[in-house]
């Protein structure tokens, strides 16, 4: 899809609305990097999907993602051997904590 159609479709601020309600760093970037799809299946899987997960939050409710923080920064520095501060740990144990809840959802 062109920019030019994007722009007629005010594709940004459709974006933008997506993002706001976004409760994760990661979540508001996955939001800014989304793309139309072009295939007729792509878009049927993806409207599957979006039925099956508002189905489920119809039934259980909305999962929570807050208190989830990027981590990827301490990650490359256990790459490189590197020693992680007790804060970084902490946000580690929060990511764990955030992906159990979202697993047992």
């Amino acid at each position: 899809m062109n920019k030019k159609t994007l722009t007629k479709l005010e594709y940004n601020k459709i974006i933008d609305l997506l993002t706001e309600q976004a409760s994760s760093f990661s979540g508001k970037e996955l939001c800014k990097k989304l793309k139309p799809k072009l295939s007729i299946e792509e878009i049927q899987t993806a409207q599957e999907q979006t039925a099956a997960a508002f189905s489920r939050i119809v039934k259980k409710g909305r999962p929570s993602f807050g208190g989830c923080s990027p981590v990827s920064d301490s990650l490359k520095r256990l790459e490189i051997a590197g020693t992680l501060g007790s804060g970084e740990l902490l946000r580690i144990c929060r990511l764990l904590e955030c992906a159990g809840r979202a697993r047992r959802f």
